[in-house]
């Protein structure tokens, strides 16, 4: 019996042994798979996504009981895939610029692997997946535009209906790309497509003039000094084919001289000398206007006193020159004197330009640079003719 009891005794120890043995083994195999579980964790959160990191990782794990594999290597499978995503955007998106030459497939690839991988990592690389798309999508729209502008695949001539603005515009939106590259090969051709736009409205100003070619006469070269209104006179009759061997000193001799200085009777004091300085020396339009008649014998010439420069410029549109009073080059009205600006100045009214409103005058006092005409705006025109009281002579 007593045999019997032993045997029973030593069985029940051993059976003791292997559950504490057992229970141990399982305790040990938990606590090694927590460690590497803490292990896997810490290199998640710190964003460790090395290969040689994730391989120790696996090794480990796969050292673990079977029971606890499995979890864990799913979570790790899942981790790859993110670290290979990010591995991925870290080639094409740098300091947060996205590499100028990713091509559309590449774009697509990084889309799709970004759409495998476990929402709490998408949101990891939320942030820069968007900065991959907008920018990509930036650079897409811009050169899409810029090509838009061009008639052929080289982007050299530009289509008709393209203006300054909005070459101006895509040059603002330019400036907003990152990638610098993309900059510099797309500024080359928004040059080309300016330029050609400015060689075109160049052109079309050029042509928008309307300008009489009428010969021209010096007041000063000839020394009549104060012969602007005669000079005007004969450069307008000439244009219009009267008088056309006659010179200015032959044809001042039959300008009336008023005796007691009435500009509108004929000419006030000296039309040769300057002096005196402190008074205008002229002639007012009706007595011009019937010294052109009586000259010429045409009797197609109207005072235009009155008539807006918008009238006169018809008169332009009609091949009819304008003799205009003016100030000398333009400068600021000098005080009245016996009826006209101390620095009153006639002058003739040979062109204006549809476009720019600007204004071509001919000058018949040559200045000592070779000046002889003279392109204003429409205001400053408008300003001294309107304070000169809007005295013409229209040669028709």
């Amino acid at each position: 019996m007593k045999k019997k009891y032993l045997i029973i005794y030593i069985l029940n120890t051993i059976g003791l042994l292997l559950l504490i043995t057992g229970i141990a083994t399982q305790d040990a195999d938990k606590t090694y798979y927590l460690r590497i579980r803490k292990e896997f964790k810490k290199l998640e959160s710190k964003n460790i996504t090395n290969k040689q990191d994730i391989n120790k990782i696996i090794y480990k794990t796969k050292l673990a009981n079977k029971i606890y594999q499995e979890e864990l290597l799913d979570d790790i499978k899942e981790y790859q895939k993110y670290a290979k995503e990010k591995e991925t955007i870290d080639k094409y998106l740098i300091n947060n610029i996205l590499k100028y030459n990713i091509t559309e497939q590449e774009i697509e690839n990084i889309n799709d692997n970004y759409s495998n991988i476990s929402k709490k990592y998408q949101k990891k690389l939320n942030d820069n997946i968007n900065i991959i798309n907008k920018q990509y999508n930036d650079i897409k729209n811009i050169e899409s535009k810029i090509n838009n502008l061009f008639q052929d695949q080289e982007k050299q001539i530009i289509k008709d209906d393209i203006d300054i603005t909005t070459i101006k515009n895509f040059q603002e939106e330019l400036s907003r790309i990152p990638q610098k590259e993309i900059v510099e090969k797309n500024s080359q051709y928004l040059i080309i497509a300016e330029q050609q736009i400015k060689e075109k409205k160049q052109k079309e100003i050029n042509n928008s003039w309307v300008k009489l070619n009428v010969p021209y006469i010096s007041q000063n070269k000839n020394n009549i000094l104060n012969g602007c209104e005669a000079a005007s006179m004969l450069m307008a009759l000439q244009y219009k084919g009267y008088l056309t061997n006659m010179t200015l000193n032959e044809y001042v001799k039959y300008m009336p001289i008023s005796e007691n200085n009435n500009p509108y009777e004929g000419f006030t004091h000296d039309m040769y000398g300057l002096q005196p300085l402190t008074i205008p020396h002229w002639i007012a339009p009706p007595p011009l206007t019937q010294f052109g008649k009586d000259t010429s014998g045409n009797e197609n010439i109207v005072d235009g006193t009155g008539y807006s420069i918008d009238q006169l410029d018809r008169e332009l549109d009609n091949n009819n020159p304008v003799i205009i009073y003016l100030i000398a080059k333009f400068n600021q009205p000098k005080e009245t004197v016996e009826g006209a600006p101390r620095n009153l100045h006639v002058m003739l009214l040979t062109g204006y330009n549809k476009i720019t409103n600007e204004h071509y005058i001919v000058d018949p006092w040559t200045h000592d640079d070779g000046r002889t005409s003279w392109t204003v705006s429409k205001e400053l025109l408008e300003d001294r003719y309107n304070y000169v009281g809007k005295k013409s002579v229209i040669v028709r």
